[in-house]
């Protein structure tokens, strides 16, 4: 059997694991939406349209 202790202790490593968890999935999710947002002017600026003349 466990004591409280080990209870208490497990529980703070779960509550320090989901905001682990949820600050990573919170950076991977603005990774994505900044990099939809800025995909086009970015793409315009590195590789400028070519107007055959």
């Amino acid at each position: 059997m466990s004591s409280a202790s080990d209870l208490n202790s497990n529980r703070h490593v779960g509550r320090y694991g989901v905001l682990l968890g949820a600050i990573i999935v919170q950076l991977i999710l603005g990774t994505v939406y900044g990099y939809s947002i800025f995909w086009q002017p970015l793409s315009a600026e590195v590789y400028p349209e070519v107007v055959p003349e």
